[in-house]
């Protein structure tokens, strides 16, 4: 009954909302004086005025609750008085033979999307003080006179100038137009949906806050909104696990204001570990990243929080069915600005439908879930506790016009406790899982002159992931899984960039990383035939010395961004180089082809282990590099791509090809154990195409990806080459989204064709020394095509003159299919038969999923 809870919380929190059906009264015929009386209260303001001078004035009007301006505006066409503000709310009544002056209000709105622009700067010209618009594009000002021009700026608008004349009595709706920005080489404003930036060095930049609601989320989310991009996609269906042309998750460089994150997930992979509250912009790369960026395998991921002082306290709460949040940005100076933002989920202490059905995905085939199908009900007792949490702090201090400080942290954790007992045979199992993510950095930018500028920067990211599993059997015995993973990285980076002119730019610097990784396996038993186990890592320490220069050209036809990076990794005392290329072509003001180039190494990565495979859950540890097990992994990426842009009509193609070397059978995505450790190299071809197309208040995305990813082992499959374990030949994509006014509502339709999975043929072996699976042909069967249907909604709406509420509903699976999206086997001991048999183990699609937001934001 406990998740039927939240819902009485929900519909309470709405229940009690200010109510505002008395704000709107109507005055007909009555004292200026009564009405003025009732707009001191309303809206917190004070009038200053002689009795004798509205003895005698009466009016009529009904009050309009959401604006003070049209009220006075409405008072002073029918009466000969004016209101001249003297200070915030504070005003002076005074007759029009004084002096004519005017107040004007409006809405401020994106021309081409129609959504409200926040934090617009509105000028009146010749005049000292500047306004700026509030979160639904709403000013106003006081005390113009008629002739007064207003200047209205924001960056990446057109300036827009009008006149007090132009205004009439009720609020004017302006709208402002976008401006191409060179200085970031924009190709495609509003890529995917509004929000999305693709620019002409094959990036990608994502204003989190800015993007309309996407199918299946009720608020923006970093990673999963990045899976609309063609050629990222998660197999597994989770935010986190991110496969960028064809590589496994750990191959991507996820980095938050300059810090390198390790574990970046929470509820396993359900949800990013970053809130979006307090993320200014996200930059994804998919090829040829700039050497400034570290070691690395596939794409990169740079979120980046704001990089301006707030004019204002800002902040917000909110709650869905998962977890409660909350942000707060405070200037604390003209010079100093922090911000702050938590997040932390309540299943520990309500569990919610939303919070059952992700745990019905996430434990599937664990040691959770078997337990419970094990252990009858009467005889056993079970407690699964699972919660996580995520901090960020960060300050901005303005230490001149030309130089700034800025410090950022982050904190994340996840916590799992699991708890069985069966009765009958006096049966105990105790798991814990703790998983922690740490990260600070701070940098000091300086801006010499306008062509040559600094950036100092240091980091520190630390990693701590802790596993214990327990059974006791009564007396019999007692049986003990322990998995530790630690890893510290220190980063110390100096990076100069110099512009010779309007077309050539040169970037140079260095890096110095400092890993410390180590990790521990083991398994502890009082059986006498089962051994104990241990396996830790040795020389764990490396360091990396970087240099990195870029060299960037453009005009208004051709660009090209080109790179090395120079690394010297200590463990292997070895120099590695890693160039990129990146060229960009206009052929006419519809149509560009870019090439892009690159060769990367890393030189810590994930490997997966078996001994806590029983458990099911996080079986994969990071690892550095070293001259036996784990080589250094290196790609090599070549693409070429064409975008097509007319009207509302949007195309973007590319086809690709990548190789990389290094990859072993200990490779996370490698899902079954193998007798012998090998080594080998992996291909990837594909071809991606997106199609966009604007009407009105519709927008239709269609996103696909053909892919085609072969391993080669010389040990397995004879040395013949084999499908990869996430070669999902066809991905396809719909997106339909609707906005009207302040409503929006989005579809989605995902399409897969089968992944591939490793049949098992029987069991090898008699007894528990000998006993194996038969496999047949490595990844040779294919499950069942995949598809599934998400909806979304959303609706904002003000509660006061300062506090704006949002209410989302979100709906995943909306038709309940069963999509199997994994299958491996196991080998397990059949009590009732004294026999091994083999168990055959599928995963499946999340089912129908309902989630419900409601967030305050002032």
């Amino acid at each position: 009954m406990k998740q039927y809870l939240f819902f009485l919380v929900f519909i309470f929190v709405f229940n009690n909302l200010p109510a505002q059906e008395n704000l709107n009264q109507k005055y007909t015929n009555q004292p200026l004086e009564m009405v003025l009386n009732r707009l001191q209260k309303q809206f917190e303001a004070r009038f200053s005025y002689p009795s004798k001078l509205i003895e005698n004035e009466k009016v009529t009007i009904t009050i309009d609750s959401t604006s003070l301006v049209r009220n006075l505006n409405s008072i002073e066409s029918q009466t000969a008085l004016i209101f001249q503000e003297i200070g915030v709310n504070n005003f002076i009544l005074k007759t029009t033979q004084t002096q004519q002056q005017f107040s004007i209000c409006g809405y401020i709105f994106d021309a081409k999307n129609r959504l409200p622009i926040t934090d617009v700067t509105i000028a009146p010209l010749k005049r000292t003080k500047n306004y700026t618009s509030q979160t639904n594009g709403y000013f106003e000002l006081f005390n113009l006179k008629n002739t007064t021009r207003i200047k209205f700026q924001r960056l990446g608008y057109k300036t827009l100038v009008l006149s007090v004349s132009e205004f009439k009595k009720n609020c004017k709706e302006i709208f402002l137009t976008e401006k191409a920005i060179t200085l970031n080489e924009v190709t495609i404003q509003n890529y995917l949906t509004t929000g999305f930036t693709k620019n002409k060095d094959g990036s990608i930049n994502v204003k989190p806050r800015k993007t309309q609601i996407l199918p299946g989320l009720i608020e923006a989310d970093v990673l999963q909104s990045a899976q609309l991009i063609p050629g990222i996609q998660s197999p597994d269906e989770t935010a986190t696990g991110l496969n960028i042309r064809g590589s496994t998750p750990d191959q991507n460089l996820i980095v938050f204001d300059g810090i390198k994150i390790y574990h970046y997930d929470h509820f396993f992979g359900m949800l990013s570990a970053f809130n979006t509250n307090i993320i200014d912009d996200v930059v994804i790369f998919k090829n040829a990243s700039p050497s400034k960026y570290r070691s690395h395998l596939s794409g990169v991921i740079d979120i980046r929080t704001d990089t301006t002082i707030p004019k204002k306290i800002k902040g917000g709460v909110g709650i869905n069915m998962i977890y409660t949040n909350a942000f707060l940005k405070i200037p604390v100076s003209k010079k100093l600005g922090i911000q702050m933002s938590a997040r932390r989920s309540f299943s520990d202490a309500l569990k919610t439908i939303t919070f059952d059905s992700y745990s019905d995905y996430v434990f599937q085939n664990t040691k959770i879930t078997d337990q419970n199908a094990v252990f009858d009900t009467e005889q056993s007792k079970k407690n699964n506790t699972y919660y996580f949490e995520d901090y960020t702090l960060s300050g901005l201090f303005k230490l001149s016009p030309k130089s700034e400080l800025k410090f950022s942290s982050i904190y994340s954790n996840n916590n799992l406790n699991f708890k069985s007992q069966f009765k009958e045979i006096n049966q105990f199992t105790i798991d814990q899982l703790t998983i922690e993510n740490l990260g600070l950095n701070i940098n000091y930018t300086t801006n010499w002159t306008e062509k040559f500028k600094s950036k100092l920067s240091a980091s520190f990211s630390s990693y701590d992931f802790s596993y214990s599993g327990e059974e006791l059997l009564d007396a019999f015995f007692s049986y003990e899984t322990v998995k530790k993973n630690k890893t510290n990285d220190t980063n110390l980076s100096l990076d100069v960039d110099y512009k010779f002119n309007k077309n050539h730019s040169i970037m140079t610097g260095y890096d110095l990383i400092i890993n410390d990784i180590s990790y521990t396996i083991g398994r502890l038993s009082d059986v006498i035939f089962d051994d104990d186990y241990t396996l830790e890592s040795l020389n764990s320490k490396n360091y990396t010395h970087s240099l990195f220069n870029e060299y960037r050209f453009k005009n208004k036809q051709f660009s090209i961004h080109t790179g090395l990076r120079t690394t010297y990794f200590s463990t292997l005392k070895t120099i590695y180089f890693q160039p990129n290329l990146n060229a960009n072509l206009s052929i006419n003001n519809n149509l560009s082809v870019q090439l892009s180039l690159e060769k990367t190494n890393q030189f810590v990565s994930q490997i997966v282990e078996f001994e806590t495979q029983n458990f099911g859950l996080e079986n994969q540890v990071w690892a550095l590099s070293n001259s036996s097990e784990i080589p250094v992994l290196e790609n090599k990426q070549a693409s070429v791509s064409a975008i097509f842009k007319k009207h509302d009509w949007y195309i973007d193609v590319a086809a690709y090809i990548k190789q990389s070397n290094g990859i072993t059978s200990l490779t996370k995505g490698f899902n079954r154990e193998v007798a012998d450790f090998s080594t080998g190299k992996s291909e990837t071809k594909g071809f991606e195409l997106m199609v966009k197309k604007e009407l009105n208040n519709f927008s239709t995305l269609v996103s696909y990806a053909l892919t085609d990813n072969t391993f080669q082992f010389k040990d397995l499959n004879s040395g013949a080459d084999f499908q990869g374990n996430f070669d999902i030949r066809q991905y396809l994509t719909i997106v339909q989204t609707f906005k009207l006014n302040d409503l929006e509502f989005s579809a989605g339709w995902r399409f897969k064709t089968p992944r591939p999975y490793t049949p098992a043929l029987g069991l090898i072996g008699d007894n528990a020394d000998n006993i194996q699976i038969n496999y047949g042909d490595i990844n040779s069967a294919r499950l069942d095509n995949y598809n599934r249907f998400d909806v979304s909604s959303s609706y904002k709406f003000k509660i006061s003159k300062t506090l704006e509420s949002t209410i989302g509903v979100s709906l995943l699976n909306v038709f309940n299919k069963s999509n199997n999206i994994s299958r491996y086997h196991r080998i397990i001991l059949d009590i009732d038969s004294a026999s091994f048999k083999l168990r055959e183990l599928n995963k499946f699609s999340i089912a129908r999923t309902l989630n419900m937001s409601f967030q305050l934001k002032f």
